[in-house]
């Protein structure tokens, strides 16, 4: 978007951009066709814009004065009484004469103004004919010593606004019940890619387009060969809202291995990323070409399903859970098993080493968190926090954070030396299998029950995208060392490895009805 440099009216100060008259009061704004004006000329124009602003402040003196009223008449009587004077008001006009208003108050009359359905922790903001009245939480407000006349009763707060016209007469008592509604206004989705279709709630239209939506946020599915990517965008008052997409590019397929008599309950890439490792409900722990798709070995250990296999960061040490309520380190090399853990109440859903592969984390469905010394096999501690059985965990990749995933369909993100639980991601529509970190730290997957992968913030929880693909339930995620890959393994039998979709998007807000864009903090976002 072009940007025009401000141009203030020298009349009425007000600012202006690329607008060859004043949109308050009609002034044609300063040109290059000024400077051509002969010397006699140019002192002639000077002389009529000093008449000019000086006519003009006197007015806005006699405004504030209340010499016009103090009430809504004023208005009307302000713009005959400079069209008298030669000036023309323009758009903008009533909106500046409102913030120049008289004040209401200097009489006997009494106001009491209840706002209703007031968003819970919003305040509302009052106003009489655009003068400040106060603010309210609690949604009442008690006025006294207001003037009598016509006013303008108006109440916003950041998603709502309401107004009403009422009046008032000397000494009188007035109640005003004032129910807010949210406010309006229009999302814009522009798009540099073709095929790109727009969901937003019933609503669907191809890119670009331009929809009117509510006031707050939103959730924007933006489709796009078989792949949808849900985008948040929130909508605020008095802003007109731009969602340009450059790039959204869907994941791609590199290979399918076949080979486990049972569901693929687990996946792990090794640090190197040539292997991959993956856990079944045959009771076997494979190991797989990275670049192919091979298979290299067949483990066997556990007495039930492995439910979760993970590598320490050396790639010598394997860790497994299983439905038999224990936790087990292997051997790379030789498959031996190095020590068993028993702690746990019931079955161990998950098992993470920590980056500096000192430590191996283990969740299960007996609501538990607990963390083990990866030398000895001991128990340092136990963490609780999901309501219902934790079926998936992960370190950062500094070692800082632990994500979460739990049959009660949350994503968790917890600090590992407090275990404080420091954001909650919902979206899912069943329970969460398997979670991850990319490389860098910045994003968390996770898969679901629901067949889908999605893709999280993790310095917010927002989620950024959702994928579909496998035909059953996803049972388990991973990247790749270089954040390029993941890695699913689902009940459908099969291993599936995708490509991270690129994703670049910028959102702009724009004052509303005019003014410059400027990009939301965060903006743009690029993967």
């Amino acid at each position: 978007m072009a940007k025009h440099p401000e141009t203030r009216c020298p009349i009425c100060q007000h600012p202006s951009a690329g607008d060859p008259a004043c949109p308050v009061c009609g002034w044609q704004l300063f040109s290059d066709d000024y400077l051509l004006l002969p010397d006699a000329e140019a002192q002639a124009q000077s002389r009529r814009l000093d008449q000019a602003r000086r006519q003009w402040q006197q007015a806005l003196a006699r405004f504030q004065q209340g010499e016009f009223g103090a009430d809504e008449t004023a208005l009307p009587t302000l713009r005959t009484h400079l069209e008298q004077l030669g000036f023309q008001p323009g758009s903008a006009f009533e909106a500046y004469a409102r913030s120049h208003h008289p004040s209401p108050f200097g009489g006997t009359a009494f106001l009491a103004v209840q706002v209703q359905n007031l968003p819970t922790g919003q305040e509302a903001h009052l106003t009489l004919n655009g003068f400040p009245l106060g603010a309210t939480q609690e949604g009442y407000l008690a006025l006294r010593g207001l003037r009598a006349g016509r006013f303008r009763l108006e109440a916003t707060t950041p998603t709502h606004t309401a107004a009403t016209t009422l009046e008032l007469r000397e000494g009188q008592v007035l109640r005003v019940e004032l129910p807010l509604r949210p406010a309006r206004t229009r999302l814009r989705i522009l798009s540099h890619i073709g095929g790109l279709t727009v969901r937003l709630g019933d609503r669907t239209c191809p890119a670009p387009c331009e929809l009117e939506v509510e006031t707050g946020v939103h959730t924007v599915v933006l489709e796009r060969k078989g792949w949808s990517l849900p985008y948040r965008v929130e909508a605020r008052r008095g802003e007109e809202v731009e969602l340009e997409v450059i790039r959204l590019d869907p994941p791609a397929l590199a290979w399918v291995g076949e080979g486990h008599t049972g569901a693929v309950t687990s996946v792990a890439f090794s640090p190197d990323g040539r292997w991959v490792a993956s856990g079944s409900g045959d009771g076997t722990v494979r190991l797989w070409e990275a670049a192919s798709g091979r298979c290299r070995w067949v483990g066997e250990g556990h007495t039930d399903w492995v439910r979760s296999v993970a590598f320490s960061s050396d790639g010598r040490w394997v860790a497994s859970g299983s439905d038999d309520a224990t936790v087990r380190v292997w051997e790379v090399s030789s498959g031996r098993c190095a020590w068993v853990g028993e702690e746990h109440t019931e079955p161990v859903t998950s098992v993470a080493f920590s980056p500096d592969g000192r430590w191996v984390a283990s969740g299960s469905r007996d609501r538990t968190v607990r963390l083990w010394e990866a030398a000895s096999g001991r128990c340092m501690w136990m963490g609780k926090g999901h309501r219902w059985g934790v079926i998936s965990v992960a370190f950062s990749p500094d070692g800082r954070w632990m994500a979460s995933g739990s049959d009660d369909g949350t994503v968790r993100l917890w600090e590992a030396a407090s275990g404080r639980c420091v954001w909650v991601g919902k979206g899912h529509r069943w329970g969460v299998t398997s979670v991850a970190f990319s490389p860098d730290g910045r994003w968390v997957a996770s898969g679901s029950d629901d067949g889908t992968v999605r893709l999280w913030e993790a310095a917010s929880g927002r989620c950024m995208w959702m994928g579909k693909g496998h035909r059953w339930g996803v049972t388990s995620v991973a990247f790749s060392p270089d954040g390029r890959w993941v890695a699913s393994g689902s009940w459908d039998g099969t291993v599936r490895v995708w490509e991270v979709g690129r994703i670049e998007i910028a959102v702009r807000a724009y004052p509303a009805p005019e003014g410059e864009a400027r990009e939301r903090e965060g903006h743009p976002l690029s993967l």
